[in-house]
């Protein structure tokens, strides 16, 4: 196994590190139970928290890197048992420490860990980072038998980009598991401030707040950001960082679509048209049929895809992730963007959002149909207290247009 060396490395911790003793705290707390769950997007700031809270730790912290050739049981608890070997959480007379191979067959396999797990003499550590990498089904099943009944002695931190195929259900009922998400891992603005000082110059408060509110705290993002503004060329404005920009366009399509099926790369783009998604509307856009299940499989294990409400009935994305996505969808298929914008036009007219039903009208500059919606339905809203937002919808059309016969 000649990269035990690499995969049990902690990676070390920036020089600029942020200190986030919030979260320490919760992943003090997550000692507590027998699994804690640190589960968000590329570029939240998972493995830099998780390693420099290692470094906090006196008990033994074992640190397991894991890639897609972990997918085989002997190779996934070979290197399990090697990390917990270098942490030093295996003392001699362990059954571990003298193992020479992991047996190939499930129950002797299974006999031996739970043996040597159960024998650990010190409260330890294991961090298993990327842990979205193990599709095995033997391999996930195999940590679903060992968490039924957890070693007394042994504690368990996943990372992960998504949810993993676990069964933490009746962990979960019985409050036996901790997550931290990427809400918990979104930086604060005093985070975000003390980041932002690695770069140069702070930039005023509103600059900073409006930075916050356009990254929602996501720490790749705030990075990019405040590199984009303390650039030696000077002159940069708050208002030009996006997520068409070179840097952040590269980050988001390269760690967001990776590995995505072309159907799910097509539905990305095709629906970054929208600021809010409902399974219906995203159907009419892309003529797919199961919209529903594709939302949910995306807000599953992608936190740039977010759920509005506690139901998954509407959902939105990242405004950097849309705004990558809209520059894509333009640069590969620009001729396909009206008449995506007259779909969504036609679902939301049909249901009664009169706004929105223009606002992708005018989009796809289908002027006949704008004046068929002002005119059909618009009309009432002019004596509404919706008339200074049809105002400025309106203001969106070419005055020739206004003015234009239509047949």
């Amino acid at each position: 196994m000649p990269l035990i060396e690499a995969k049990t490395a902690r990676p070390q911790p920036m020089r600029s590190r942020v200190d986030r003793e919030r979260l320490f705290g919760l992943l003090d707390t997550g000692l507590g139970t027998p699994v804690t769950l640190v589960c968000a997007g590329a570029g939240w700031g998972k493995t830099v928290l998780v390693s420099a809270w290692a470094q906090t730790q006196t008990r033994p912290v074992a640190w397991l890197s894991l890639d897609r050739h972990d997918n085989d049981p002997q190779i996934f608890w070979a290197y399990v048992i090697a990390a917990l070997r270098v942490a030093g959480a295996v003392p001699a007379g362990n059954p571990l420490a003298e193992l020479g191979s992991v047996p190939p067959g499930e129950r002797e396999r299974a006999r031996r860990l739970a043996d040597g797990l159960g024998r650990l003499p010190y409260p330890s550590v294991l961090i298993v980072d990327d842990f979205q990498e193990i599709t095995d089904g033997q391999v996930l099943h195999e940590i679903d038998d060992l968490l039924r009944h957890p070693p007394a002695g042994l504690r368990l931190v996943l990372i992960s980009r998504s949810r993993p195929a676990l069964n933490l259900h009746r962990l979960r009922a019985a409050g036996q598991v901790t997550e931290i998400r990427s809400a918990d891992l979104a930086f604060t603005a005093e985070e975000a401030a003390a980041l932002i000082d690695g770069h140069g110059p702070r930039p005023a408060p509103e600059d900073l707040a409006a930075l916050l509110e356009r990254t929602e705290g996501w720490a790749v993002g705030l990075n990019l950001g405040a590199g984009f503004l303390a650039a030696p060329d000077g002159g940069r404005r708050l208002a030009d960082f996006a997520g068409d920009l070179r840097g952040v366009e590269e980050y988001l399509i390269s760690e967001v679509l990776e590995g995505r099926s072309r159907r799910q790369r097509r539905f990305l783009l095709q629906t970054s048209i929208c600021e809010r998604l409902c399974a219906g509307l995203a159907s009419a856009i892309t003529a797919q049929p199961d919209s529903q299940r594709t939302l949910e499989s995306l807000e599953n294990d992608n936190d740039f895809v977010v759920r509005l409400g506690e139901r998954p009935l509407w959902f939105r994305y990242h405004h950097l992730l849309r705004e990558a996505l809209g520059h894509n969808l333009i640069r590969e298929t620009p001729a396909a963007v009206a008449e995506l914008h007259r779909r969504a036009a036609r679902w939301y007219a049909a249901n009664n959002e009169v706004m929105e039903a223009l606002s992708h009208a005018i989009a796809a500059r289908d002027w006949a149909y704008v004046g068929r919606l002002v005119t059909g339905k618009a009309a009432p809203l002019i004596l509404s207290a919706h008339r200074r937002s049809l105002v400025r919808v309106l203001q969106q059309v070419p005055a020739d247009e206004l003015t234009a016969p239509r047949n």
